[in-house]
């Protein structure tokens, strides 16, 4: 039954919220917004405490359909949160087990199937909102919001928890603008499914997505990456036309039913699941990838049946871990009977699998053959490498690629041809065969040795064993025989041959994944250097091309002194990273003084190409530059909050985003980069990067990864403008594109700034003035009011909102444009622009 406010706005407030913990409906107020707030001393919200310090403090409470949920079930809608993780909490619909008088029993866990914040929790004293022009939005304690309904122009009247689990906004006419089985999270209730564009995500604790979603003519399940790898293909009974395609899956107490088009009709293919109408039922995406279906009994609780084979599942085993007949865990044993991986612990197979340092310490070992093991890719072959169909071209692909962690080849029917499947991340292996796979499959893992050159230290340096009295006479001899002009030649060069010696060790203590190639190769391969790219503070970037054709870009450091720091940044980031946005390091060269990195060929050039050149330029249309935009805060959001160290770009420009083929955007030159520890705020470090983008906070030197956020914001701003933030080509009064912003915003003259190369701007003018929004967010000069680049990558998706208050004022805008640093700084901040 709705509760209806009539009385005076403070007391219709009040009352509500007392009412709201009672109710499975909450009206919304036309005057004020309603809002709750997650704290203990919240008089409106009941809470409940579950065993392992979880809480749950409840807004809405329905009962479920006596039908399907029996009288033991109750739905809530609430702040649940888990005060291990130092009170991290999210705004979730869960289930409760509760007594025959109502009562929910605490001493059950509940079951979580609905997260509006999945991958974003709040913390305490965050705020939920309501009110009917926005609906219902969730704001941290920061003032950021990370979650909101969107209304798409709708005026919701109301909210209500139905018996079936699903929370839906209304309108006047009751008509339901917004359910929350619309945006589903990791779990499906009866009665519930997926559409084309939902999907089911869910998170490991390796940070691992996994993801069920609709594709072609079955429901598919991927370890989503850059590159999403299928792993498991459900389809129904029955046989299925290759024109049909598949527009919705719904889960029913018995089944699931799969709907498919073709042409104009639409019908419905069934597969069974073994439930029974009689039981309560949800379907959930595991954490461990694995799909299942849970069954609640009344004195049992929950239980969970895969849908698949438990060797199917990406984290059966963990990483490395080879799961076998009966889904028992094991570490894969190699064909030369060498124990190269041992378990992580060694009394839970299941936990995964480590290289056993001591089993290759003393040989060079690149891959290591470990027979028959099969791999969950195998059943999508969109994701085997086009062009090869031999198991030594694979491995020799494998060997050349950073990123590859393994080869998985399956070969044809009788024949020495096949797939090569390289994976970046090893999770399960399959020891058994899947029902009608009957190809033969072998395994190269590519150990940790491999990532080291050829050669020992000891090698490189000497041993013992190397040298004889008799070799030393015959050095000594030698020696003695040198011309006078040797010997000054000697001592000319003696500093910077042992200079480049020192620098090469230096190098080849870092864990490196790159090819090693010779000064010679590149030689070739660049045609001795005679197609220059582009030229930067340490070095110039050549076009090139490898024996195999590949193309190549191959950056030549200038000297040995300026260059160390930068190639040393660039191999300890670039070179251990794997994103789709951040440039690919293929190889390096540290032959003697000569210092070179190789990287993947971007086609397209620079983002500065296309938005900065002189007169008529090419045609960089709205939505081309939205995904550029998007690119990049992906790559960023990776490096900040992807990693196990959190890493700070520190020089990010459009000159520094390259472009392939077809406009995707890559983050390049990390060598300003910095390692910043997660229990660190920040780091104190030297002024660094390019005038123009570098946040207010390098005055003080404290940087944190907060400064690529105000230089991401500049970036968004060129783009839109199709100017430098810094143009001293224009008037005294336009030199600092922030001074103009700021004029514009306040004469209410924002699309004046918008570049008049974006043919298609009319038509997008909203978003383009919501992603200039976006940019002045990115720019605050207080850092701690920047979003995280997470939050910026999910308003750029649609799936969040920015807040709604930006103040377009920036402080001091003309001294900052001639020099923010002050004079001495000035030169410093020149000195290493790139």
């Amino acid at each position: 039954m709705a509760f209806r406010i009539l009385l005076p706005s403070f007391f219709a407030i009040l009352l509500s919220q007392l009412a709201f913990a009672h109710n499975s409906t909450v009206l919304f107020n036309s005057v004020h917004s309603l809002s709750w707030t997650n704290a203990d001393s919240s008089t409106a919200i009941r809470t409940y405490m579950f065993p392992d310090n979880l809480l749950f403090r409840v807004l809405l409470l329905a009962r479920g359909n006596p039908e399907a949920y029996g009288n033991s079930l109750i739905f809530g809608l609430g702040f649940y949160c888990d005060r291990r993780l130092t009170k991290s909490c999210w705004l979730s619909l869960l289930l409760l087990e509760c007594s025959t008088d109502g009562l929910v029993l605490a001493e059950r866990y509940p079951q979580v199937v609905w997260t509006a914040n999945n991958n974003n929790h709040v913390e305490e004293n965050a705020v939920l909102h309501a009110d009917r022009g926005r609906g219902l939005v969730l704001t941290n304690t920061n003032g950021f919001d990370v979650f909101s309904t969107k209304l798409s122009g709708n005026f919701a009247e109301g909210m209500t928890l139905k018996e079936d689990g699903e929370l839906v906004l209304f309108d006047i006419t009751n008509s339901t603008i917004w359910r929350s089985s619309d945006f589903p999270t990791d779990t499906l209730l009866v009665g519930q499914g997926l559409r084309e564009g939902s999907k089911l995500t869910t998170l490991s604790s390796i940070n691992v997505v996994f993801s069920l979603s609709i594709r072609s003519t079955s429901l598919t399940a991927f370890v989503d990456d850059a590159k999403p790898v299928a792993y498991l293909s459900l389809k129904p009974d029955g046989a299925i036309s290759n024109s049909s395609t598949l527009i919705q899956v719904i889960f029913t107490p018995t089944n699931i039913t799969f709907t498919y088009k073709l042409g104009d009709r639409s019908h419905n293919l069934y597969k069974p699941t073994g439930g029974m109408l009689s039981q309560i039922q949800l379907l959930r995406l595991g954490k461990d990838g694995g799909l299942r279906i849970y069954v609640w009994k009344a004195h049992s609780g929950w239980t969970g049946t895969n849908l698949y084979d438990q060797c199917q599942i990406p984290m059966a085993c963990g990483k490395y871990g080879v799961c076998t007949q009966g889904g028992h865990c094991a570490c894969p044993k190699s064909d030369d009977g060498v124990d190269y991986l041992t378990p992580v612990v060694p009394t839970k197979p299941n936990l995964g699998c480590n290289f056993n340092l001591t089993s290759y310490k003393k040989k060079y070992v690149l891959g290591v053959l470990f027979g028959n093991l099969s791999y969950f890719s195998y059943y999508d072959q969109t994701t085997a490498v086009a062009g090869i169909n031999g198991l030594e071209a694979c491995t020799f692909e494998c060997s050349r690629d950073f990123s590859c962690s393994a080869v998985f080849f399956t070969y044809d029917d009788n024949t020495s041809d096949g797939h090569c499947y390289m994976a970046s991340e090893v999770l399960t292996i399959r020891a058994v065969r899947i029902e009608g796979d009957l190809k033969r499959s072998v395994a190269y893992l590519k150990t940790p040795a491999a990532i080291y050159p050829p050669y020992s230290k000891a090698t490189r340096k000497g041993s013992s064993n190397s040298f004889s009295p008799s070799k030393i006479v015959k050095a000594v001899a030698i020696t003695g025989s040198l011309s006078l002009c040797m010997l000054i030649s000697f001592f000319i060069f003696r500093k910077i041959i042992a200079k480049g010696r020192q620098v090469k060790d230096c190098y080849e203590q870092v864990l490196v994944g790159p090819v090693r190639f010779s000064y010679r190769e590149l030689c070739l391969a660049t045609k001795r250097f005679c197609t220059k790219l582009g030229s930067g503070g340490s070095g110039s970037v050549f076009k090139g091309e490898l024996k195999d054709g590949t193309a190549i870009a191959v950056k030549r450091l200038d000297s040995i002194e300026q260059g160390t720091g930068e190639f040393l940044a660039e191999m300890q980031t670039v070179g251990s990273l794997h994103h789709y946005n951040l440039v690919k390091l293929i190889g390096f060269c540290t032959d003697e003084s000569n210092r070179l990195l190789v990287y993947e060929y971007m086609s397209n050039s620079s983002l500065d190409k296309w938005i900065f050149s002189d007169g008529p330029r090419p045609l960089l249309n709205w939505e081309t530059r939205r995904r550029i935009i998007l690119d990049v805060a992906r790559g960023l959001a990776y490096l900040h909050e992807g990693c196990s160290q959190r890493i700070a770009h520190l020089d990010m420009k459009p000159h520094n985003i390259l472009l392939d083929d077809n406009f995707n955007a890559k983050i390049s030159d990390f060598g300003l980069a910095r390692f910043i520890d997660r229990n660190r705020s920040h780091v104190s470090t030297s002024t660094k990067g390019t005038l123009g983008y570098l946040a207010p906070e390098w005055q003080n030197s404290r940087i944190s990864v907060k400064a690529d956020i105000y230089s991401f914001g500049i970036v968004i701003l060129e783009a839109v403008s199709g100017r430098l933030n810094l143009d001293y080509s224009q008037s005294d009064a336009d030199v600092h594109f922030l001074g103009v912003l700021q004029r514009k915003a306040d004469e209410d003259r924002l699309i004046d700034i918008v570049d008049k190369k974006i043919a298609d701007s009319e038509s997008h003018m909203q978003e383009i003035m919501q992603m200039i929004r976006i940019g002045v967010w990115c720019v605050n000069e207080d850092q701690s009011k920047r979003p995280r680049m997470s939050t910026v990558v999910k308003v750029l998706e649609g799936s969040v909102e920015m807040e709604h208050h930006i103040e377009f004022k920036f402080r001091n805008t003309m001294d900052f444009s001639s020099n923010p640093f002050g004079e001495c700084s000035l030169k410093s901040a020149l000195s290493v622009s790139l």
